[in-house]
């Protein structure tokens, strides 16, 4: 099953209507509201076992270091293929 949210505050009411269901976050940094950087935070201390992505077109070596520092497992610098992005999830997805 895949959410969607708008933003980062939408992001933290579909994690809390769904926390148990989710084992992957996968997002940009860009966001209005609450950041990327702030949700990875949150969403750490939230749900330690959750594993997460982040996502950026910023510069990729200053941006995954800060990712990485937030909390996230792994960055995916944009642009990036369909088949990248399969091959990370497919890495980082909790297996049933």
């Amino acid at each position: 099953t895949v959410f969607q949210a708008e933003d980062g505050e939408q992001a933290l009411q579909v994690f809390e209507e769904h926390r148990d269901e989710i084992g992957l976050l996968i997002t940009d940094l860009g966001l209005p509201h609450v950041g990327g950087v702030d949700l990875i935070g949150r969403m750490r201390a939230m749900k330690p076992s959750m594993r997460i992505l982040g996502t950026s077109g910023l510069s990729a070596d200053e941006v995954r270091e800060m990712v990485i520092t937030a909390g996230a497992d792994d960055f995916i610098p944009k642009p990036f293929s369909p088949q990248e992005a399969i091959e990370k999830v497919r890495t980082y997805l909790p297996r049933p």
